[in-house]
């Protein structure tokens, strides 16, 4: 469970488009991450949703 900001990536900001996105190491809070035209922040999350 997270909260993100989203922004969508105009076309003058895309520049070359990205098929597919990887992401080696977890995503830290106030980290963004580029997918499928938009840019999204991770402002909160809950920990314990993620354990099994």
């Amino acid at each position: 469970m997270a909260l993100v900001h989203c922004r969508r990536i105009t076309s003058r900001r895309l520049g070359q488009p990205q098929e597919a996105l990887q992401i080696s190491s977890p995503v830290k809070l106030g980290q963004g991450v580029a997918i499928a035209g938009y840019f999204l922040t991770l402002k909160q999350y809950i920990p314990a949703a993620f354990d099994r």
